[in-house]
């Protein structure tokens, strides 16, 4: 695989990774603000979340095309 290729892959699953922590972070925050009775401001969040998850299938959509034409990522 080129390194090009292989920074760009390691650069997306960086990205993913931080759409994974914010995403959970979100919906943690959601469920105690929720208890609060702050119903409004956890439904935002759980959007938030959401818009995080979609985020990460679509950059797992973009790695597995480069696997697809590249192959996969060794090292």
């Amino acid at each position: 695989m080129p390194p090009a290729v292989l920074k760009l892959m390691r650069d997306l699953f960086r990205h993913m990774a931080a759409h994974e922590a914010q995403a959970a972070q979100d919906a943690r925050t959601a469920h105690d603000i929720e208890g609060q009775g702050r119903y409004g401001e956890a439904e935002i969040l759980r959007f938030l979340a959401r818009g995080h998850r979609i985020r990460i299938l679509e950059v797992r959509s973009y790695i597995a095309l480069l696997e697809a034409v590249f192959g996969p990522e060794r090292g």
